[in-house]
């Protein structure tokens, strides 16, 4: 499975959605994303279709309120029956996925962790992904860490050698298609030097950019912009220079694998590396 058809699965799990959604998120973006993260009672809820004021079961992000104003539009219901996990942005949800009615223990166990080593380092944060999607968790947890970990260029910078070779062990016979080849590629590691001619690489293109050209030895982003943004650049060429710029900026520009392929947008990513301001 591509890394292209990795970023469609991400979009086919919102195939159920109101028509008015637009996308998802993993719970990691979410949870980076809301001002309010909490466990709420939905069962006993009051408010009507557009608006519900929740009591709080558990907080794991935002104030230390006991209630929590729910703003819901026509996208959104809150099922009055049980609990609901709910990521909030300015009292609205955030994406479909933000209102998950029932929650199951391992996702709220993961979240505890994910909210305290998001006030701790990015070591304490890369240390919760990677023992998610290599543990024993939900199929859909371990994506939801392998996607955003994937999309995480200062995470994957600090990546241990153990962590980077037990993510490469789930490489060829794993559910989460190219997403571990896709960390352990960015890591640019011995790992990766292993498995840079494996198969698998051969069929995604962001992946054979990267086996293609190396630009490790550049630290500079204004030279790894003029790499992108110059004519006579191969897609290849601009598709490794742009990672490269992503991991020397720290901060992820855009999602790996959404590359274009005119000219004048790679201007824009060119722009994009040059500033560290991530693209709209």
């Amino acid at each position: 499975m591509a890394l292209a058809t990795c970023l469609v699965a991400l979009g086919v799990r919102a195939a159920a959605a109101p028509a008015c959604s637009f996308g998802t998120m993993t719970m990691f973006e979410q949870f980076d994303a809301a001002t309010d993260v909490a466990l709420v009672d939905a069962e006993h809820a009051s408010g009507g279709e557009r608006f519900a004021e929740a009591s709080v079961v558990q907080r794991f992000k935002g104030p230390q309120a006991a209630t929590l104003s729910i703003d819901l539009d026509p996208c959104w219901r809150l099922v009055h029956r049980g609990t609901a996990l709910v990521f909030l942005r300015d009292r609205s949800p955030i994406w479909r996925t933000g209102v998950t009615p029932d929650p199951s223990p391992e996702q709220l166990a993961v979240l505890l962790e994910w909210m305290v080593a998001s006030n701790q380092t990015d070591a304490d944060r890369a240390r919760v992904l990677v023992a998610v999607l290599t543990g024993q968790h939900p199929e859909a947890l371990r994506f939801d860490a392998a996607f955003y970990l994937s999309n995480q260029p200062g995470l994957i910078r600090g990546l241990t050698a153990p962590q980077v070779e037990a993510i490469a062990a789930l490489h060829g016979r794993s559910e989460l298609g190219p997403l571990p080849l896709v960390i352990v590629a960015r890591h640019h590691g011995a790992a990766w030097k292993r498995l840079r001619r494996d198969r698998a690489v051969r069929h995604d293109e962001a992946l054979r950019a990267l086996a293609s050209y190396d630009y490790e030895r550049i630290t500079d982003a204004a030279r790894l912009a003029t790499i992108i943004a110059a004519g006579r650049s191969k897609p290849r060429q601009r598709i490794a220079a742009f990672e490269r710029c992503e991991r020397v900026q720290g901060v992820a520009l855009t999602r790996f694998g959404t590359f274009p392929s005119d000219r004048d947008e790679w201007r824009r990513y060119a722009d994009a590396c040059r500033s560290g301001e991530p693209l709209p």
